[in-house]
């Protein structure tokens, strides 16, 4: 896992570098991993990043966020994310409840 994410923000450097935007899919990729590692500040670090050039701001990316949150145990913050959700009235499905 570690090297993955090595390779994975060897990958984000490399984007920055090129001036490449991260896309939705980039940031769901890192929130998720993030999450996997337990390493919330940097899930929200990653959050933040993509609320602030609002690329990605969708709800497959709430998805993830819930996810790293719960994977987090940051039950609070994933509560906080969930009710985002519902005031902008987007999509909620199966799958963000599992």
């Amino acid at each position: 896992r570690n090297k993955d994410m090595v390779r994975l923000e060897s990958t984000l450097a490399k984007m920055r570098e090129y001036e490449v935007k991260p896309s939705a899919v980039t940031f769901g990729t890192l929130v998720k991993a993030y999450g996997q590692l337990g390493d919330y500040a940097r899930v929200e670090e990653a959050w933040a990043e993509m609320t602030r050039t609002k690329v990605g701001v969708n709800p497959v990316t709430y998805g993830c966020m819930l996810d790293a949150c719960v994977k987090c145990g940051r039950l609070d913050r994933a509560l906080e994310i969930f009710e985002t959700l519902k005031e902008k009235k987007m999509h909620r499905n199966t799958v963000m409840y599992s």
